[in-house]
């Protein structure tokens, strides 16, 4: 049998998570990185980050207005994770980047983006785990 939690439980560690992000002064951000580390493009949140998790401890990233970057810096090798960091750019949540659901914790309509591009993330939640 797999463990699993509770639902109270599943929204102590998703308002966890979503301290974490917001412990430093300033807004969080989602980085789009190339394997190698390359920052792609740097969407900025709204601070806090989120409200409280739901009670089946989801979170959803405050996206009014909607996340953006104007200006990525466009990229020769794939997108292919993410990093989500504190106000101070302390990296607290990392994850895939991809073009296909499930398989891929954020997709995207294509993983390379051209300098100077618009990248928006118009939703975004973090689940925890079961």
């Amino acid at each position: 049998m797999a463990v699993t939690h509770h639902n109270d439980v599943k929204k102590a560690i998703a308002d966890a998570v979503l301290g974490e992000i917001d412990e430093d002064t300033g807004a969080a951000d989602l980085v789009l990185q190339t394997a190698g580390t390359v920052a792609v493009a740097t969407l900025v949140f709204n601070d806090p980050a989120a409200p409280a998790a739901s009670t089946t401890g989801v979170l959803t990233f405050d996206n009014t207005p909607t996340i953006e970057d104007t200006n990525a810096t466009g990229n020769a090798s794939p997108v292919t994770k993410f990093v989500i960091r504190s106000g101070t750019n302390v990296e607290k949540v990392y994850g895939s980047v991809g073009t296909a659901t499930p398989t891929d914790d954020i997709a995207l309509s294509s993983t390379t983006i051209g300098a100077g591009d618009t990248v928006q993330v118009t939703s975004l939640t973090y689940t925890a785990p079961p």
